[in-house]
Order: C-alpha cells, then sequence, then structure tokens
C-alpha cells in the first residue's frame, strides 16, 4: 500500500510528534508498505 503522512515536525527535530511518526514510518516499511512523509 502506498501510504502518505502530513505532520509539521518530523526527525531529526526531536518531539514526541516527530519520535513517534518515525517509529511509525518504519514499522509501516517493515510490513511492506511504501511510505512518504510530508513536513515543513
Amino acid at each position: 500500500m502506498r501510504i502518505a503522512l502530513f505532520s509539521e515536525v518530523y526527525w531529526p527535530m526531536v518531539s514526541g510528534v516527530g519520535v513517534t511518526l518515525l517509529r511509525l514510518t518504519e514499522a509501516l516499511q517493515k510490513r511492506g508498505h511504501q511510505v512518504r512523509v510530508y513536513s515543513a
């Protein structure tokens, strides 16, 4: 499945949202999904 995630923050910016989004992205990729993250 192709998944797009949108957020104002992402790794390497250290915050709860950034770290959680990174972990979610990695977990989805391990399951074979294609993930793209768009951030400002």
